[in-house]
Formats: C-alpha cells, structure tokens, sequence
C-alpha cells in the first residue's frame, strides 16, 4: 500500500497533468468532444471535474465532455493505464518513453 506523502504525491501530479491539458494555453482538448477518465469515487471524481472547470476557465476552446467510468463500465481503459504508466516510468528514470509523446 502506498504511504501518505506518496498519495500526495501522486495527486499533486495528476492535478499538474490535467492542468496543463486543459488550461489556458494548452491546445491538447482543442477538437476533443468528450474524455474520459477512470472513476476513483466521487468525491475525486468532482475534484477533476472541478480543477478542470477552474484551469480551463478563459480557455480559447470548447471544454468537451468529461465523464468518470469504472473500468467495468469501459474495459479498453487498461489501454490508457498502461500507456500513462509507462511515460511516468520514462519520465521518472529521465529514458525516451517507448514511443513519441509530443505534449509532455
């Protein structure tokens, strides 16, 4: 089980990582009609909606659609875990991730 400070840890980069997808300046959801993401309860699952909301706030595109799903509702969301683990793990060791990640 992962101890406290790396919860915090973990939280504090993904909330860096949906800020710098969607907020002003960012062109990464420009098009993008809805995303969606792995439900970790609801009360995280507002707190994504909401830091979205916020960073996103005078943003030159249309907020698409977010939606949290459990991975019952959306099996093929492995596929994106598994491509989000291993560029953390690049990223992590300072190594190329196994294919071009242009946005990072």
């Amino acid at each position: 089980m992962a101890s406290g400070g790396s919860l915090r840890s973990a939280e504090r980069s993904r909330r860096r990582i949906l800020s710098r997808m969607f907020g002003t300046g960012s062109e990464v959801a420009d098009g993008v009609a809805a995303v969606f993401f792995e439900s970790r309860g609801n009360a995280l699952d507002l707190r994504d909606k909401s830091l979205i909301q916020q960073v996103s706030q005078h943003a030159q595109f249309k907020l698409p659609k977010l939606r949290h799903i459990g991975w019952r509702g959306e099996p093929i969301l492995w596929a994106a875990d598994v491509v989000a683990g291993s560029v953390a793990r690049a990223l992590a060791r300072d190594e190329p991730a196994p294919f071009p990640v242009s946005w990072i």
